[in-house]
């Protein structure tokens, strides 16, 4: 099992089972919602979900987390 870290959150690839419902999509709408509430946190944990789920698209996400720290001066993470 591969495991990746974006900033303090463990990610742990396909090979973790999720629930039926539980798709990238969901964790994408998700992490919108709680980055939009302000839950910065949450949010996070959303999207590295949806990159354990799908790592092909791993860029998006990165790019959206870059957003977020940036968003909140965290400018070092950002990187």
């Amino acid at each position: 099992m591969k495991i990746k870290r974006i900033s303090n959150i463990l990610i742990l690839d396909k090979e973790k089972k999720q629930a039926k419902n539980y798709t990238e999509e969901y964790y994408n709408q998700i992490g919108f919602l709680r980055q939009n509430q302000g839950k910065l946190e949450e949010a996070l944990i959303a999207y590295a979900q949806a990159i354990g789920i799908n790592p092909k698209k791993s860029w998006a996400y990165y790019h959206t987390l870059g957003g977020i720290f940036q968003e909140n001066n965290l400018y070092r993470k950002a990187v």
